[in-house]
């Protein structure tokens, strides 16, 4: 394979001498060993199955299922009823709470799929690289930090993952771009 274990012998003459040593007695092989580059390229794997990532896609279909069992009304009065990102009840009844519930909920089943499809093909990705944990935080700030930008843009009622996607997009081309020399090819 090409690879040396810590066990191996090894005899480097500049370093040795005459003498065979186990690899891990050496510095070079303690540095390369412990780099960041090699715990990255270790821990990364697309083939663990991505937990958060199905967890998350499964919440946004038992949400939309809740809502097809409420009337499925997908007009805005509708969505504001089921909890969409309301500024007027926002403000004037203090339901902050829909910063999160908003991100749950979507206007159809179209809308539903594409953020699902995106969501599992990006999160999959992002999820080798950051961990079930990082997925975690990603949703818990790009959801309501999303729908925090919206209600500041616009008094429209507003409902979808796709903030939540889009914070996928953003970890994906940052840790890309981060680690570009050290993914896997």
């Amino acid at each position: 394979e090409g690879l040396i274990g810590p066990e191996t012998l090894l005899r480097f003459g500049p370093v040795t001498g005459a003498d065979f040593v186990p690899a891990a007695e050496l510095e070079l092989y303690r540095s390369i060993e412990d780099s960041r580059r090699t715990r990255f390229e270790r821990s990364f794997s697309l083939q663990r199955t991505p937990y958060a990532t199905l967890s998350f896609a499964v919440m946004l279909l038992l949400a939309f299922l809740w809502q097809l069992q409420q009337g499925g009304d997908f007009a805005a009065g509708g969505l504001v009823d089921q909890g969409a990102k309301s500024m007027a009840h926002q403000r004037e009844l203090g339901e902050w709470w829909r910063l999160v519930t908003g991100s749950m909920l979507h206007s159809g089943w179209t809308h539903l799929i594409f953020n699902l499809l995106f969501l599992v093909y990006v999160g999959r990705n992002v999820e080798a690289l950051i961990g079930p944990g990082g997925m975690a935080l990603l949703v818990a700030i790009g959801g309501p930090g999303s729908m925090a930008v919206s209600s500041w843009a616009t008094d429209v009622p507003t409902v979808g993952a796709s903030g939540i996607t889009f914070a996928f997009f953003g970890a994906a081309v940052a840790l890309g771009w981060r680690f570009s020399t050290w993914m896997p090819r």
